[in-house]
Parts: structure tokens; C-alpha cells; sequence
């Protein structure tokens, strides 16, 4: 008897952090640089976390597109282009943009996918995780209540971040994060 190697049929999708703004009353997803935000930021905020500024579709898929509108030989994201949907790898790079964009959690990208040096961007991505950040942390973070809200609508969990490693949380995405990934509001109380 030989031991096989089971290989997967489909490879794993890319994991990263994002953070978004939000609109309360219809409970939806905005990219970062959707609106007006300070001119010293937007260079290094289009180049971190750019996409189509269209709101994140509730329990779908986010397909990348060229705002450019060059057609790509080889799809979107392309590698002498800026198009694509981005998501940051380290929180440290990420984390100050939550004065701008208050709302932080976990995606996954797929398809035609380009690393970065502070992340990558890819043809694809859902939102996989909402984060309960502290307030201790950040002083303009979302409301634990309306992170929920926002949670439900987007069928994803709300759990506490205990890595600034993305692929530290891959065995949570693989589980659906059962089994003590997800936050019990009840029991932690509001915020």
C-alpha cells in the first residue's frame, strides 16, 4: 500500500484584509474610495485598496473591471494596469485607513489574482469575515450593533481578529469559522 497525495480540484483563494465605509440605511459595503476623502491620502489609498467604487454586492461575488476601460489581453487584473480589486496582507499597512473607512474584516480573492509588495488584487472577491475591533484601538470604528446588521446582510460572521496574517485565518474559512470563530453578541454585550 502507497500513501497518495490528495490534490485539490480547486486551489485555494488568496485571503486578505480590506476595509470599507458603509451606508446604514440600506446596509451596504462601500469601497474606501468611494466619496470624498483628504487629496494627501487618495494616491497611496487608490494604490492600496482601489476597485470599481460600486457597492459591495450582499452575499456575491465582486468582479473587478477596468475603469480605464482598456480591454486586457489577458483579463483583469493586468500587470501593466492598476485595475483589479486590491486587498492588503499586513494590518499594520491597512489599519490606518479606519479613520476613513471604519469597517474592517477578512475576503477572498480569486481568479486571475497579481501580488503586490503590500498585498494583491484580483479578478474576484467576497467578503468572507467581519472584524470586532476594539475601541481602545481605533477611535472611529463601527458600532458592534451595526457591525452585526451589517454581518447579517452579507451572510458572514463577526469575529474577533487574532492574527495580522490573513492565511492565519484559512482553517476558519475552510470551516465556515464554526467552532469558536464567531462572536456571541450576547454574551460579550453591547459596545
Amino acid at each position: 500500500m502507497t500513501d497518495e497525495i490528495v490534490v485539490p480540484d480547486v486551489p485555494e483563494t488568496f485571503l486578505g484584509f480590506r476595509v470599507w465605509r458603509y451606508h446604514e440605511p440600506t446596509l451596504t459595503l462601500w469601497s474606501v474610495t468611494r466619496g470624498t476623502m483628504p487629496p494627501k491620502r487618495m494616491p497611496r489609498m487608490r494604490r492600496l485598496l482601489a476597485d470599481p467604487d460600486d457597492a459591495w454586492p450582499p452575499d456575491e461575488t465582486l468582479v473587478a473591471r477596468c475603469d480605464l476601460g482598456k480591454g486586457h489581453k489577458h483579463g483583469v487584473p493586468d500587470k501593466d494596469c492598476t485595475c483589479g480589486v486590491y486587498a492588503a496582507t499586513d494590518v499594520d499597512i491597512i489599519a490606518p485607513y479606519l479613520r476613513e473607512a471604519p469597517l474592517m474584516g477578512l475576503i477572498q480573492g480569486s481568479g486571475r489574482t497579481i501580488p503586490g509588495e503590500d498585498g494583491w488584487r484580483a479578478a474576484r472577491c467576497t467578503v468572507t469575515a467581519l472584524f470586532d475591533l476594539p475601541y481602545d484601538h481605533f477611535s472611529s470604528v463601527t458600532p458592534r450593533s451595526l457591525v452585526a446588521r451589517l454581518a447579517d446582510r452579507y451572510r458572514v460572521p463577526v469575529i474577533v481578529p487574532h492574527s495580522d496574517r490573513p492565511d492565519d485565518y484559512r482553517q476558519g474559512v475552510r470551516t465556515g469559522f464554526a467552532d469558536g470563530w464567531q462572536l456571541d453578541f450576547h454574551a460579550s454585550g453591547p459596545r
